[in-house]
């Protein structure tokens, strides 16, 4: 059995890396 939680932190890690660079700057801009 796997732990739900390690599981969701692990699909959270792969759809960021699936956002583009560009929109991370932008997510980081607003963010300052």
């Amino acid at each position: 059995m796997t732990d739900p939680r390690s599981a969701l932190r692990q699909q959270l890690r792969q759809r960021r890396r699936d956002i583009p660079a560009a929109q991370r700057l932008a997510a980081a801009e607003q963010l300052a």
